[in-house]
């Protein structure tokens, strides 16, 4: 994310491996000076537990969509898998710490509402325009089960032309 200028303040660590280091040292030194154990662990495994119930949902919307490239090899995977992974990771958070799972949940919209505002320049492709083809492409393979009924036959055209340089149609 540093290296591809999509959060700002983050450009700085994309030049300097001793100015990351010391930052994530800091961050450790940080954390090993609140002195307890038991006061940190539920905030780490919340944020875990936000990772992997937002890559349970791209898994899910991935193959809910139908997208082209998607193809898991794992064979007990499926749909309900990944909807269960999230269900289980939110109410996991839930049961940890509730104040935090609601402050990891703001945070994560937060970041995400944030990328998603500084990256609309860069296409990227869109959830929702994903979300639509799908629709139409679902709706067309229905089509093709049906079979035409005289009283409602359309004829079928098919052209064959080329276009020249000035946008002109050549037969």
């Amino acid at each position: 994310m540093a290296n591809d200028d999509i959060v700002p303040f983050l450009k700085r660590f994309s030049k300097s491996r001793l100015f990351t280091l010391s930052f994530n040292a800091g961050i450790c030194f940080l954390t090993i000076m609140i002195g307890s154990v038991d006061e940190v662990a539920p905030l780490v495994s919340i944020f875990f537990l936000v990772c992997y119930t937002m890559v349970n949902f791209a898994c899910f919307l991935l193959d809910w969509l139908g997208s082209p490239n998607w193809r898991p090899t794992w064979k007990y995977y499926g749909k309900v898998t990944s909807l269960a992974g999230v269900l289980v990771c939110f109410s996991l958070m839930i049961m940890i710490s509730w104040y935090y799972a609601i402050v990891s949940v703001v945070l994560a919209m937060g970041l995400y509402g944030y990328i998603d505002k500084r990256t609309k320049e860069w296409d990227w492709g869109d959830g929702l325009e994903g979300m639509w083809a799908e629709r139409a492409r679902d709706a067309l393979l229905k089509l093709d089960k049906y079979k035409t009924n005289v009283k409602n036959w359309r004829p079928k055209y098919l052209v064959l032309g080329s276009v020249d340089e000035k946008g002109e149609i050549s037969n």
